[in-house]
Order: C-alpha cells, then sequence, then structure tokens
C-alpha cells in the first residue's frame, strides 16, 4: 500500500504554513521521486547519512519507498553498451556512452538530455532486435524522463518571469518517449516503463499548464493496467498529481475535472483498492482548484470538500485529516468570493479551527495566515463595519502574539491589508485610524518586530486615505507622509522609498483640497518625484492628476495650460513611453479645466476653442470613445462663453453626436435644461416637458453607468 511519506506531510505544514499552495511542491516531489531506488543496503559504516541524518535501512521493502532524487545506482546485471563492449553495473562509470556519459542520471540542459533519449531508444531497439543478452534496469526510462521534467519545470519557471506561454517541447520529447516504450513493451513486456516514469511524464505535463495531457497519461496507464499489468496499476501519488495539473492550471472547469478524478479515486477504494485511497494533499489540491476558479459556488464547494475531510476522519478513515492548509485555503476561497457573507463564513473557519486545535487536532492550528485571509475577506466586503471588523481581528492576533501563541503574530501585510480598509472605507475617521495603524507599526518595528515594518505600501495606503478624505488640511497630512518617507529613505532604511503612487496620491489630495495656492504645492511635489527619477517615474496617472490641480485653481490661461498638458503627454507617448499615454480620464481633466476658466469673455472664449479642439482630438483617437465625462464639461463651456444662435448651432451639434456615442445622461440633460432655452431641448429629443434619459431611446444613453 503507498502512503504519503511523513517527509511530504511535513513540508505542506512547514514553517507557518508556508502558504496556501504548498501542496503544489508536494505532489511534484512526489510524483516525480517517490519510486527512485535507493543504493544498495552495505554496512552501516560505509553509508553516507543523507540530509536528515539517517543513513538508509538495509531493509528491502524500506529502499523501495524511500525518497529520493539522486540517479540510482545498477542493479547487479550487465548492460551491453556502444561498440559492443560490457559493463558491469558494480562501477558505474561507463554505462553506454563511450566518453562515460550515463543515461539513466539526471540531466540538466537539452542536448544531455536527448543524448539519453536516443541511448534508451538504441537500446530498446537492439533488444528487441534479438539482443536477448542485453538485460534491462527496471528505471532504464528515468534518466531521461526525470531530465525532460526537471527541463520542463525551468521552462515553466523561464515562461513565468516573462509572462509567456512555457516552451512545451521537453514535455512532448518526454510523454513521446515514453509512448515509444509503451509500443516496444507490446512485443516484449520485459521493456515495460515503471509507475515512477508516468509519474514524471504527468508532473511535466502540470509544468506548462497542461491538465489534459497529464489526465491523457493516467488514462493510458490505467488500460495498460486494467488489461493485466498489475505492475503499472495507479495509485495516490499518480492520481494525486494529474489533480495537482488541474489545479495548477486555472483552465475553466478545472476545478470539477480535479473533483471528478477524486471521486474515481474513492470508488476505487471503496472497490477494495487500498493503494488508491485520497488523502489529505489530494482533498487539499481539490479545495485548492475550486479556490483558484473564481467560479459561482466555489467557496461553497471548497468548505463542503472541507466537511467531508472532517467526517471521514471521525468515521475512522485515515489519511484524510484537514490540516491548517485545508482551512487556510478555505478561508481564502471565502475571501476572493463576493458572496455577501463572504467574511463571516471565513471568519467562522477561524473560528472552528481554533476550536478543533483546542480538541487536540494539532494539525489545524491557525495562524498567521489563516488570520491575514480572514482580514482580507472583511477589507474586500462592502459592509460598513468592514474596516472595524477588521482590525478587531488584527489586535485579535497582537494579543495571541504577547501571550506567547507561536505563529499568529501580525506581519506588515496584516496590518497593511486594515489600512487599505480604513482608506476604502469612507468612514469620517478612516485617515485618523489608518495613520494610528502606522504609527503603531513603527512602534512595533522599532520594538524589534521585524515582520512589522512599514513598507511602502504602508505609507501609500495611509496617504491613500488622506487623499479621499477631502477634510481640511488632508493635503498637508498627507504630504508630511511623504516627506517623512522621503527622510527614512534617505537615512538608509530600505522598503520605504516613495514610488509614482506615493506622489501622484499627495498631487490628488490637493487637486482636492480647495487650497488657494493647490497648484503650486502640487508642481512642487511634482519636480520632487522628478527628481526621483526611474523610481518614482511618472504615469498618465501623474499628469491627470496635475491637469485636474490646475483645473480647479486660479491660474490665468489654464485651459490652454492643460491642453499644452496633454499635448506633452501625447509627444511622450509616441517616443515610447507608454506610461504616460493619455486616456478618457486626461481629457476629461482638460475639459474641466475648459468648463471651470472664468474672468472676461476673451478668456471664456480661449477655453471654447480649447475645449472644441481636444473634442476634436478625441474623436479622432481610435482607442477612445466621448463619454458623459467629455461632455457635460463641454456642454458647460459652450454655455460660457457662447451666446443666441451660436450656442443653439454649437449645442445642437454636440447634442446630436453625444446621443450618437451613446454617451447621455441625466447630467447632461439637466445641464442642457437649465443653461438652453425652453424650445431647443425639447426639439432635440423630441419631447415637450420634463424628460429623464429612462424616457429616451436606450441606444443614445448605451455606454453610460445608468444602462450598464
Amino acid at each position: 500500500m503507498h502512503r504519503v511519506p511523513t517527509a511530504l506531510s511535513a513540508r505542506i505544514m512547514g514553517k507557518g504554513g508556508q502558504g496556501l499552495e504548498s501542496s503544489v511542491l508536494l505532489f511534484r516531489t512526489a510524483s516525480a521521486s517517490a519510486r527512485s531506488l535507493s543504493p544498495p543496503a552495505a554496512s552501516a559504516a560505509a553509508v553516507p547519512a543523507n540530509n536528515n541524518g539517517l543513513r538508509p535501512t538495509s531493509n528491502a521493502a524500506s529502499n523501495r519507498r524511500r525518497l529520493s532524487l539522486a540517479a540510482p545506482v545498477i542493479a547487479s546485471v550487465t548492460i551491453v553498451g556502444t561498440g559492443g563492449r560490457s559493463f558491469s553495473s558494480s562501477t558505474h562509470a561507463s554505462l553506454l556512452g563511450d566518453d562515460g556519459f550515463d543515461p539513466f542520471t539526471t540531466h540538466h540542459n537539452s542536448e544531455d538530455a536527448d543524448r539519453a533519449d536516443r541511448m534508451v531508444r538504441d537500446l530498446v531497439k537492439r533488444r528487441l532486435a534479438g539482443g536477448a543478452d542485453i538485460k534491462m534496469r527496471k528505471d532504464f526510462l528515468g534518466g531521461a524522463l526525470n531530465s525532460y521534467r526537471v527541463l520542463s519545470e525551468k521552462a515553466a519557471e523561464q515562461a513565468r518571469r516573462g509572462k509567456r506561454r512555457p516552451d512545451a517541447s521537453f514535455t512532448r520529447k518526454a510523454d513521446d518517449l515514453l509512448a515509444f516504450v509503451e509500443q516496444a513493451s507490446e512485443q516484449d513486456p520485459t521493456l515495460s516503463a515503471d509507475i515512477k516514469s508516468y509519474n514524471m511524464v504527468v508532473d511535466a505535463f502540470a509544468n506548462i499548464g497542461d491538465p489534459e495531457g497529464a489526465e491523457a497519461v493516467s488514462r493510458r496507464l490505467e488500460k495498460l493496467w486494467e488489461a493485466g499489468n498489475a505492475k503499472l496499476k495507479p495509485d495516490t501519488i499518480l492520481y494525486g498529481a494529474v489533480i495537482d495539473a488541474w489545479a495548477r492550471s486555472r483552465e475553466k472547469g478545472a476545478a470539477r475535472r480535479a473533483e471528478a478524478i477524486l471521486e474515481h479515486m474513492e470508488q476505487l477504494h471503496q472497490q477494495g483498492h487500498e493503494d488508491i485511497r485520497p488523502n489529505t494533499i489530494c482533498y487539499s489540491a481539490v479545495i485548492n482548484a475550486w479556490a483558484k476558479s473564481r467560479e459561482k459556488g466555489a467557496a461553497q464547494r471548497a468548505e463542503a470538500i472541507l466537511n467531508h475531510m472532517l467526517k471521514l476522519h471521525e468515521g475512522g478513515r485515515e489519511g484524510c485529516c484537514p490540516n491548517m492548509t485545508s482551512f487556510n485555503t478555505v478561508i481564502d476561497a471565502w475571501a476572493r468570493s463576493r458572496d455577501k457573507d463572504a467574511p463571516k463564513r471565513a471568519e467562522a473557519l477561524l473560528e472552528r479551527m481554533e476550536t478543533l486545535h483546542g480538541q487536540g487536532y494539532e494539525n489545524v492550528c491557525s495562524n498567521v495566515i489563516s488570520y491575514n485571509a480572514v482580514i482580507n475577506a472583511w477589507a474586500k466586503s462592502r459592509e460598513s463595519s468592514a474596516a472595524l471588523r477588521a482590525e478587531v481581528i488584527l489586535d485579535h492576533m497582537l494579543k495571541l502574539h504577547q501571550v506567547g501563541r507561536e505563529g499568529c503574530c501580525p506581519d506588515t501585510a496584516s496590518f497593511n491589508t486594515v489600512i487599505d480598509a480604513w482608506a476604502k472605507s469612507g468612514d469620517k475617521d478612516a485617515p485618523r485610524r489608518a495613520e494610528v495603524l502606522l504609527g503603531k507599526m513603527e512602534t512595533l518595528y522599532g520594538q524589534g518586530y521585524e515582520d512589522v515594518r512599514p513598507d511602502v505600501i504602508s505609507f501609500n495606503a495611509v496617504i491613500n486615505a488622506w487623499a479621499k478624505s477631502r477634510e481640511k488640511g488632508a493635503a498637508q497630512r498627507a504630504g508630511a507622509i511623504l516627506n517623512h518617507m522621503l527622510k527614512l529613505h534617505e537615512s538608509g532604511r530600505e522598503g520605504c522609498c516613495p514610488d509614482r503612487i506615493s506622489f501622484t496620491a499627495v498631487i490628488d489630495a490637493w487637486a482636492k483640497s480647495g487650497d488657494n495656492k493647490a497648484h503650486e504645492h502640487a508642481k512642487r511635489v511634482f519636480r520632487q518625484m522628478q527628481e526621483m527619477g526611474d523610481a518614482a517615474e511618472p504615469n498618465v496617472l501623474t499628469y491627470t492628476s496635475i491637469i485636474n490641480v490646475l483645473a480647479v485653481s486660479s491660474v490665468p490661461d489654464k485651459a490652454a495650460k492643460a491642453f499644452d498638458m496633454l499635448l506633452e503627454t501625447e509627444m511622450m507617448a509616441s517616443q515610447g513611453n507608454k506610461d504616460v499615454a493619455p486616456t478618457i480620464f486626461t481629457y476629461g481633466s482638460v475639459m474641466k479645466a475648459c468648463a471651470r476658466t472664468s474672468g472676461n469673455q476673451e478668456s471664456k472664449r480661449n477655453a471654447l476653442r480649447v475645449a472644441l479642439g481636444v473634442f476634436d482630438k478625441l474623436r479622432r483617437t481610435p482607442h477612445l470613445t466621448a463619454s458623459p465625462l467629455i461632455y457635460d464639461p463641454l456642454f458647460t463651456t459652450i454655455a460660457n462663453a457662447s451666446k443666441g444662435q451660436e450656442y443653439i448651432k454649437l449645442v445642437s451639434e454636440v447634442f446630436k453626436l453625444c446621443c450618437k456615442d451613446g454617451a447621455l445622461d441625466d447630467w447632461i440633460l439637466q445641464n442642457v435644461r437649465r443653461r438652453a432655452p425652453k424650445d431647443v431641448l425639447g426639439k432635440l429629443v423630441g419631447h415637450t416637458g420634463k424628460v429623464g434619459v429612462s424616457d429616451l431611446p436606450r441606444e443614445w444613453s448605451r455606454n453610460t453607468k445608468a444602462r450598464q
């Protein structure tokens, strides 16, 4: 009966749980190496200790179960190599290559992997051609297949870094070699691959995100087993690796496919196949698949599997007791869901973990990951008390840590999530609550809590809380925090260098401040930002915020200056800086500057010329479509700068374009109704009397929030 080794179970528990996807490492380790043969037993003194300080046992059965990534020593047989020479396994010095190349060990470059592949194929062909004197190693495929598996893993890692699809060639080669041996074994059953070979190929498919390929390999294995090859009976490790392939894939329907394999394992186990018993890792992988799926009802399904595990365990079933990772993953599934009860369900699971741990379930001990997931669930919710509830949990973590509970000390992420929850809460005390938490982080860090060091995210969240508040003095507070960051950075403190988000949020705070000197303050912040160089390079949000500050200021000729900034961003974008390419919001900010232009009639006429020029430029920009953000200030600018027939003509033309773009909303109707002669709007909409958007053709407002 194949059981998941204790070493693997220990890894899933890891230090503090090590995240919600520890089962991935387990399956990849298990599928790659669970059946590697150990070196033949020698005297205890002659055999070096392994990494755990243990010496290999002389018991043959124990050796077969023992995990090892190292290439096994050759069994005591004679293998004919190239050139007709024979080599004794006792030397393990030169197997098939004249230069000592060993095709039965793992190689880490494609050339050697391909060479091992060719040599194994050549050996098989010679055996089939009548080479009865050629004795085959039991694991003769292991070196080539594991080489391809390792290379596929490297390819997947490179693809993740480069955000591209992984190179699938190594996986295809592994599968092709396995299929070649399967075909050869039809003529000579002694050439049959071992189950470890199938595990390697399954894992290679999982590495490149191809669960269909992994499952296809398992189906081939099942057919061989059903045809009478008892040596190729699938087991928990193989099915678990396929489940993990689906869990890692993020493909649509992956969770259902993973659960279907789990159910298949359950059926086989119920039929008496003890070595195909689903274990904690299998169940946790399916839970993980549901947690990642974002499908409707995913969190409920993940929790149902968790409850099933508990029921089986309580009924006496061994090896399926949920652990910390199982619970953490379900809590995370609730945190990711959009269910209105998600935070309450997540918190209930946390309390259940505490209860089970108190009842003796040692592997169900909540940790910082558990608490952070619940805090995250509250932070994402739209409940009015979300930020307060998140902070209560944070305080509970601190109390647990202070009384000696290991693994529950809050970290930077814990604080950042609560601070962000306050920043987004809309509560009138939000910025102060956020800043108090930041101060608490600073205090704890000063007391030696290295894991609670405020970082740029911490500072930015507090700056953002002040920027959103619109309180009197909010921009000054945001600016003070930014200056504090700069001082810390200049003193050598790591992790708190202001970035573009920091500076842009302060500029935005000045835009909302209503301060007469907001534009001067914003320009000074912008100059500081430019002095930071690449560490805080302005982007389109920065320029849009600067234009917004200009729009609400009393700066003379601000419409023209806003338009100049728009042209500047367009020029930089055309030169390759796509981060500053203007968006509809950038155009809208320029339009706001035009609409808010006051003073003499000449200034207003200049603003109208700018507004019409911006409007024309926008309509000629293929990837942007005019919205109420553009039309509303344009109607205001027209009303400010024109009268009589000129006004009626301009309003009529722009109104028709607004309806054509599907951008008409009630604000625009109200704007035109308030400023235009009474009969003008009636002629435009075809109605007399007061009308709203809901009374007009849907096509006229198809792109507005009201219609969407």
